[in-house]
């Protein structure tokens, strides 16, 4: 169950008196309107009453932590990849046997002091490595051509398996052959 921010900033004494002016009035929607609060706050936080934690702000849960090995993993490729996204350091990671998600990597940059999520954070930690500016564009520039290629053999692989899956080996149909004049000379028509 979810509180709002706006919902906990209220102090206790607040809901206290809210729930008292519903029951004076025997009408919760009268005693919302007059308070300035929705009907679904005013149930949540009732129930929350009557839970075991009050009317007490929760603990929130802290983020999940992959293992030591994972993270000492993902490191590992930051360093020698700077340049490469939490995406693409996770496919390596992943490759080397180990098993992390691209949110994971961002969790373990975050924790990393200081925090290696933006690519300008990489590359002040490449610089101090000793790679240079025309080293890291280079290197940049490699790494987007590459996710551009792989992107783009996707995108034609999906189409002709939408192309055999809508034709199947025929091809999309019969195919006409002009001459120069605009005269059909041929039509192809595929086998079914």
């Amino acid at each position: 169950m979810c509180v709002s921010l706006d919902a906990m900033a209220r102090p206790v004494g607040f809901w206290l008196n809210l729930f008292e002016l519903a029951k004076q009035l025997g009408n919760v929607q009268k005693a919302c309107t007059r308070m300035k609060v929705s009907r679904d706050s005013y149930y949540r936080m009732r129930k929350r009453r009557r839970g075991k934690g009050g009317l007490e702000p929760r603990p929130r849960r802290g983020a999940a932590r992959v293992s030591p090995k994972i993270e000492k993993g993902v490191l590992d490729f930051t360093y020698s990849a700077p340049e490469l996204g939490k995406g693409s350091i996770a496919a390596l990671v992943c490759s080397s046997g180990l098993e992390v998600s691209a949110t994971g990597v961002r969790g373990v940059w975050l924790r990393h002091k200081p925090p290696l999520v933006t690519r300008k954070a990489r590359f002040e930690l490449a610089r101090g490595m000793g790679m240079t500016m025309a080293t890291w564009r280079a290197r940049l520039a490699a790494a987007n051509d590459q996710a551009r290629a792989a992107e783009k053999a996707t995108i034609e692989s999906t189409r002709r398996a939408k192309s055999i899956e809508l034709w199947g080996d025929a091809g999309p149909g019969p195919v006409t052959i002009t001459d120069a004049s605009g005269k059909v000379t041929r039509v192809l028509r595929p086998r079914m």
